[in-house]
């Protein structure tokens, strides 16, 4: 992870030519991938969007699946 940091893959330079849609979730509760900073983020990508999961931390593991599949659904369901 801190080699990551130190030489992230996902550049500005990289996330500028990202052309599909892309959804961002990050945990309302989470104190290492912020929603700040996730929002900053995504503002690098050009069809990026975020989604703020309620009461969900860092460990993906403790998100409501009802919740997720719902959000989930209704990213890719123009898609289909």
């Amino acid at each position: 992870m801190s080699e990551l940091a130190a030489a992230p893959l996902l550049t500005p330079q990289v996330c500028a030519r990202i052309e599909c849609q892309v959804l961002l979730c990050v945990g309302e509760e989470d104190t290492t991938a912020l929603p700040h900073d996730t929002r900053i983020f995504a503002s690098g990508l050009p069809r990026a969007s975020v989604h703020v999961l309620r009461g969900t931390r860092h460990p993906f593991e403790s998100v409501d699946l009802n919740a997720i599949e719902k959000v989930l659904a209704g990213f890719w369901g123009p898609a289909r």
